[in-house]
């Protein structure tokens, strides 16, 4: 995790939306469809967590719970494409709806217009906004949709679409006094290389807050959010369900200090599609000046209440445990660098 201020511009909002923003799949849910046919709910299998598998648990619950809130601070190394390219291109787009609405011609109330740009590398974005106001900016009651077609941004060729729309907002999106929720949904985005490519889809709801410079609140509520990835002929996949993810941010005499938390079911195919269930203990504390958090802690539960404990150690270090039988005693533990699990 890079240092990052917190200083927002006029497009606060819309940049700072998928820095907590995991994981794009479509969920599903019981009730009647409407044409007669009761759906029937998926049936949920629960992961095992035992001595062979716990250390690839809590690396896999550690990228749920933070890919999400950091998905632009927890990348080292070089550049590749996998699921993150998927929200950097959605904040991309966020960053420019301001340009898109101030675009919009002065019209009546209600009325929906179409604009079409050109990507950098080449292809197109055709953006449909609805100001309902028609004051030329985005606020409550608005909505845009984006539709890329073979649009080349950052070397990643970007086909399909997301829509934005803001629910609530009060205070000034250009000062440190605000509160706005915000709902996103992501439809068959894929991002194409040569080396393969990542498709997502998914919803989510964000709501921020913020009281002064640094001190800010930003909770996502991901209702399902899962990503399909294929790299030399070898398909992965991640999804989240009802997952909540909250970031607290605080100053401090040196810049600011960030607790997170997660809770939620999480599914990924290095864990044999298998579910898990993610909870925070104590929020994961990270300072402005280290890459990873030095304090905090949270269970992965399996079937029949096997566990996974995670613990920080350090902003170097953080402890594994394992309670293969549910029984409270963890009978089984590891270190490891933060760098080697994220």
């Amino acid at each position: 995790m890079r240092n990052r201020s917190n200083s927002f511009n006029n497009d606060k909002l819309l940049s700072a939306v998928l820095l907590v923003l995991p994981l794009l799949g479509c969920g599903g849910g019981g009730g009647d469809s409407g044409s007669g046919v009761i759906d029937v709910p998926a049936v949920v299998t629960v992961l095992p967590i035992t001595a062979s598998n716990y250390q690839a648990v809590a690396q896999e619950s550690l990228s749920a719970a933070f890919y999400l809130l950091n998905s632009a601070d927890l990348v080292t190394g070089a550049q590749v494409l996998d699921d993150k390219v998927l929200l950097t291109f959605a904040r991309a787009q966020l960053a420019r709806l301001p340009h898109w609405f101030a675009g919009v011609p002065k019209l009546a109330t209600g009325v929906v217009y179409t604009q079409t740009g050109v990507c950098s590398g080449g292809g197109s974005l055709t953006v449909t906004v609805n100001d309902a106001n028609g004051n030329q900016n985005m606020d409550v009651g608005d909505s845009a949709t984006v539709l890329a077609v073979n649009c080349l941004e950052g070397g990643n060729s970007m086909n399909g679409s997301l829509a934005f729309s803001l629910n609530t907002l009060t205070g000034d999106l250009a000062s440190d006094v605000y509160a706005v929720n915000m709902t996103m949904s992501i439809t068959n985005l894929v991002a194409s290389t040569t080396a393969g490519t990542v498709t997502g889809n998914g919803n989510m709801t964000v709501a921020m807050s913020s009281t002064a410079l640094n001190a800010s609140k930003v909770s996502l509520t991901a209702s399902s959010f899962a990503t399909s990835s294929s790299f030399g002929g070898v398909t992965s996949t991640r999804s989240l369900q009802d997952f909540t993810l909250t970031e607290t941010r605080s100053p401090t005499s040196s810049g600011f200090s960030s607790a997170t938390e997660a809770s939620g079911s999480f599914t990924s195919s290095a864990l044999e599609s298998k579910t898990i269930t993610l909870r925070t203990i104590q929020p994961f504390v990270r300072a402005s000046s280290d890459s990873y958090p030095a304090s905090g802690q949270a269970t992965a539960t399996g079937l029949n209440a096997s566990q996974a404990r995670i613990t920080a150690q350090s902003a170097a270090t953080l402890l594994i445990e394992l309670d293969a039988d549910g029984n409270g005693v963890y009978e089984a533990s590891t270190s490891k660098l933060w760098t080697d699990m994220l």
